[in-house]
């Protein structure tokens, strides 16, 4: 027996509730199998509310920054921001709102994106945004293309680490980040499909300045409910589409005509109230992971 079939068949039991050992899911774009211990984390979840009422938020923060820790970990990045949302199209829309549209009104992208980033670059277009559709190949010749559409006018560079259309790893993104640094030009990466799939250090690619897309639904197990924008500690972005968990330090402040406050923390992108009950259960998968040394 391979060292793969002893792993799948430790690991089987753990997943008796999704039925593994009589079904196997064979999709990496969507839905993973959940350990077992993921409906524990959903009693917990529940348990908090009974217990805590609205105070229940201070244990549901506990568990997003469980998660939060899993993630620097995984992408070698312990200085990194990470925003949590419902789903990776809130933080995407809340990252646009924060850019110069009206005097930038170019972004560059790729012919490979995910059905989110593309639908709303699509429809920008449409509102007169010039959007730049890149073929990802051939890889040797992308920076060269990249190049020859930048311009001043160039809001921000969007592409995937992993294309959703080939599954082909982007061999580019140091030298984009690069390129981009050079001409301050925000990159913005998708690495829904990457993540504890195709190991990254951000630290190594030299992708510190970068904002990253994550989605806990696919290879972390984490199920829906649990998507982070990773961002850089020191970003100044002020997103116009803006909810009132990216300032709960002013919540108590009387309101006047000051600009927009936003937190020094990792809700910069943050929108409003949601269902944390997705984090007990991701945070207990978390502890599973590492139990199993996955």
């Amino acid at each position: 027996m391979s060292d793969f079939d002893s792993l799948a068949k430790k690991l089987a039991p753990h997943y008796s509730k999704f039925d593994v050992s009589n079904r196997l899911l064979f999709t990496g774009h969507s839905h993973q199998a959940w350990p077992d211990v993921a409906a524990e984390g959903v009693q917990q979840g529940f348990e908090a509310a009974a217990r805590h009422v609205d105070d229940k938020w201070g244990v549901a923060f506990e568990q997003a920054e469980h998660l939060r820790g899993y993630l620097r970990k995984w992408y070698d990045d312990p200085d990194g921001r990470y925003c949590l949302a419902e789903n990776t199209h809130l933080l995407l829309v809340s990252w646009l709102s924060s850019l110069d549209l009206k005097n930038k009104p170019k972004i560059i992208s790729t012919t490979g994106e995910f059905h989110s980033m593309y639908r709303q670059l699509h429809r920008l277009e449409e509102e007169g945004v010039e959007v730049v559709w890149l073929d990802p190949e051939p890889s040797d010749t992308f920076m060269d293309r990249l190049a020859s559409h930048a311009d001043d006018q160039t809001a921000a560079i969007m592409l995937s680490r992993i294309f959703f259309e080939t599954a082909l790893i982007n061999q580019n993104l140091t030298e984009v980040a690069q390129y981009a640094r050079e001409r301050e030009i925000p990159v913005l990466i998708d690495d829904y499909h990457g993540t504890n799939v195709a190991p990254l250090s951000i630290k190594e690619a030299d992708l510190e300045d970068c904002y990253l897309l994550i989605g806990g639904y696919k290879y972390l197990q984490w199920g829906e409910g649990n998507c982070f924008m990773r961002f850089p500690r020191d970003c100044q972005l002020r997103p116009v589409i803006t909810g009132w968990f990216a300032s709960f330090a002013t919540m108590e402040n009387s309101r006047n005509d000051d600009l927009t406050h936003y937190d020094d923390s990792d809700q910069r992108f943050a929108t409003g109230t949601y269902d944390p009950i997705s984090q007990f259960r991701a945070a207990r998968v978390v502890d599973f992971f590492v139990e199993q040394g996955l």
